[in-house]
């Protein structure tokens, strides 16, 4: 089908591409999440990472677990990628009620105690190491 020809080239570039560059656990430890709110930044969440997982602990502040239910919390999260160029996970807010959402989020380092990018969802994020 010549349709799916185009598509299935561009899946093998994708796959070739993300295989070389090599997983890596430089982004574990403790990170602080800033997120963009109107004029400024306020802290969000704190981040723990080690070996491909971790927890997510929103503030009573946080702008993306608005729930009542999901303040303050502490949730499980999952790596998906973790390259040098790039860090993906998900917080998995639904493991602790069905009023918070699972957050899917894309960074990419600006330094080595830095990482910046969004969430699925278009909230742009800041991760500072501690």
């Amino acid at each position: 089908n010549l349709l799916f020809a185009p598509l299935a080239c561009i899946a093998c570039a994708t796959l070739a591409l993300a295989q070389q560059d090599p997983d890596t656990n430089a982004f574990d430890g403790r990170w602080t999440v800033n997120a963009q709110s109107g004029g400024g930044r306020r802290v969000d969440a704190s981040l723990a990472l080690q070996n491909f997982a971790g927890t997510w602990q929103d503030a009573g502040a946080g702008i993306l677990m608005k729930d009542k239910a999901c303040k303050g919390k502490r949730f499980p999260i999952t790596v998906q990628a973790s390259v040098a160029s790039m860090l993906e996970f998900t917080v998995w807010g639904s493991a602790r009620s069905p009023a918070c959402p699972d957050i899917s989020i894309t960074v990419k380092p600006v330094s080595d105690k830095v990482l910046e990018g969004t969430t699925a969802n278009g909230e742009t994020l800041r991760l500072s190491r501690r």
